[in-house]
C-alpha cells in the first residue's frame, strides 16, 4: 500500500533507503504493528508520512501551524503529534473516539484535541482503536475504545475524549485508580496479600 515509501505498492524483502529523506536527520520514525502507514520525526521537527492514506491518517496537504513537532506516534487508523510547546494533535478515523476530540468524526488534517489544550503533553501512543498520553505532571490520559478493559477506567465504554487515570506500576503488574476510588490491577499477579492495619 505504499507505506515502504519507495514510489510503489508491493512486498520488499530487504532492507532499502528512503531517499526521500536523505537531506533530513530524523530523530523517530512511528508505525503501528497493525497499521500501514508510518511517520518519520526530524530533529528540526518536520514530520513526513507516506502509506496507506484511508481516513486521513496521512494528515497530507495541511501544517500544525503553532510550532514544530517533538513526538510522533501511528494508529492503526490514526496518527497524533506532540508540538515543540506540548499541544496533542490528532487525525484520521474518527470512530469509536480514537482521536480525542469528542466525537466520532474522521479528520483529513491534524486538529488540535481541545480537551488537553493548556496541558503541556510529553508522550502518546495510538492503538488499534484507542490512545493515550503523558503530560508534563505525569498524568496519564486514555480514550477510544474501550472494549476488554484497554482504557484502564475500570469498564469497557469507549471514551470520546481524554480520561483521566492513576496508574502505578510493579515489576509485573499495573494498578490503576479511578476517581470514584475503585483500584483495578491487570496483568501477571499471582499472589495477592492484603494488610490489615485495624488490627
Amino acid at each position: 500500500q505504499g507505506s515502504t515509501h519507495l514510489g510503489s505498492c508491493g512486498t520488499t524483502m530487504s532492507s532499502v533507503h528512503i531517499t526521500a529523506l536523505s537531506n533530513f536527520v530524523v530523530k523517530k520514525v512511528a508505525v503501528h504493528s497493525g497499521g500501514r502507514h508510518a511517520m518519520a520525526l526530524t530533529v528540526d521537527g518536520k514530520v513526513f508520512s507516506w502509506g496507506e492514506g484511508d481516513d486521513g491518517k496521512l494528515g497530507h496537504f495541511s501544517r500544525i501551524t503553532s510550532s514544530l513537532s517533538s513526538y510522533i506516534a501511528c494508529g492503526s487508523s490514526h496518527s497524533a503529534a506532540i508540538t515543540s510547546s506540548g499541544e496533542l494533535y490528532s487525525w484520521g478515523l474518527g470512530e469509536y473516539g480514537r482521536l480525542g476530540h469528542g466525537d466520532n468524526t474522521t479528520q483529513l488534517r491534524p486538529k488540535l484535541v481541545p480537551s488537553l489544550r493548556g496541558v503541556e503533553v510529553v508522550d502518546i501512543a495510538a492503538g488499534g482503536a484507542h490512545s493515550a498520553c503523558v503530560t508534563a505532571s505525569g498524568e496519564l490520559f486514555t480514550w477510544g475504545k474501550g472494549r476488554y478493559g484497554r482504557l484502564g477506567h475500570g469498564d469497557s465504554e469507549d471514551q470520546l475524549k481524554p480520561k483521566l487515570v492513576s496508574v502505578e506500576c510493579g515489576s509485573q503488574f499495573s494498578v490503576a485508580l479511578t476517581k470514584s476510588g475503585a483500584v483495578y490491577t491487570w496483568y501477571e499477579l499471582p499472589v495477592v496479600s492484603f494488610i490489615n492495619f485495624a488490627d
